[in-house]
């Protein structure tokens, strides 16, 4: 019954985004050799999955209405908006997987599967990302069946520690991030797509404020290349595509790469220092993490491919060697 129900609710709401540009991406980051073979590890932040759902529907230009009454952004009238919906899952592990007692020293076992919704508002040159996820951190992400099903079907080895991982807890992040559009050799036609080769520079700032995370960050990434899209940069899994300028078209074939440097201020990380408000396994997240990413993306009509590998510092005291993981990013767009 309640699968009635909700392709109903489904089929009543399509009327209301009849012809509305959207699209689907899906992200999966993991520091194995079939996606990083350069680096296998296997090991801390060792594998991330989501989904996102994005649009622009009217009642994004209402949200961004009322953001504006305290914290504006332009003239409406040259503001565009869309609005998305997320899903994923997140596994943490110590280096150690086949020990069935986890090192004390190392990074705890951990699984983050949440959900969300996101707001994007931008004008020529600038964006906003306003993001708020909720989640269940603990034995109820499954995180420990997805890892030990993955292991089993690709033949690794068998994590053995899960039984110690960090215990149940309901959590949530805020997520903020303004984005800046700076040309460097640029020509663009009158949908803002620029020819032939193209470079810029996309400034970042923003922060995540949670029960899971609490940090400050800033950032820039330098991509150039062919075509370059009328967005504001490469995505990835912790801060979804811009769709606040969808093409209509299906869009032109494009080719990049960049290069993204980041820096963050940490308070809390809760994959780290374990869960908020019950005993947990745990360790002290470093107060400052640089994070470096390199990658290339290309949009084929409708279809869009993304490559990158990520190399972070150190994250946590005690540390043995700094991290690394690669990502691919796949995206489909499309008018309903």
């Amino acid at each position: 019954m309640r699968y009635l129900i909700a392709l109903l609710l489904l089929t009543l709401a399509l009327p209301a985004v009849a012809d509305e540009p959207w699209a689907l991406h899906l992200y999966v980051e993991n520091d194995g050799a079939f996606i990083k073979p350069n680096n296998n590890t296997d090991r801390h932040y060792t594998h991330g999955t989501k989904i996102t759902f994005t649009h622009q529907p009217d009642f994004a230009d209402s949200l961004a209405d009322c953001l504006d009454s305290f914290y504006p952004l332009g003239p409406a009238a040259e503001r565009a908006t869309a609005f998305g919906y997320s899903f994923g899952q997140n596994i943490y592990t110590p280096a150690n997987i086949t020990a069935s007692v986890p090192d004390p020293d190392d990074r705890p076992y951990a699984g983050w599967l949440y959900g969300g919704a996101f707001l994007q508002r931008s004008v020529a040159d600038t964006m906003d990302y306003l993001d708020l996820t909720i989640g269940i951190l603990g034995p109820s992400s499954q995180a420990d069946d997805s890892q030990k099903i993955v292991h089993e079907i690709v033949d690794a080895a068998k994590p053995e520690g899960w039984d110690h991982q960090v215990p149940d807890e309901v959590g949530f992040n805020i997520t903020y991030q303004r984005h800046w559009k700076l040309p460097l050799l640029n020509a663009v036609d009158e949908d803002g797509h620029a020819y032939l080769f193209g470079a810029e520079l996309l400034p970042q700032a923003g922060f995540t404020l949670g029960t899971m995370n609490r940090h400050v960050n800033a950032g820039a990434t330098l991509r150039a290349g062919w075509n370059l899209p009328n967005d504001f940069g490469p995505p990835r899994l912790e801060e979804p595509a811009d769709a606040t300028h969808l093409p209509t078209d299906g869009g032109k074939l494009s080719l990049y790469g960049f290069v993204r440097l980041e820096g963050r201020l940490v308070e809390h990380d809760a994959f780290i220092e374990g869960a908020t408000f019950r005993d947990s396994p745990g360790r002290s997240a470093e107060p400052a993490v640089g994070i470096v990413q390199v990658g290339v993306v290309a949009t084929l009509y409708k279809f869009e491919f993304g490559y990158s590998q990520t190399f972070l510092t150190e994250q946590f005291d005690r540390q043995h060697g700094s991290d690394a993981y690669g990502a691919f990013t796949l995206a489909w767009r499309c008018k309903f």
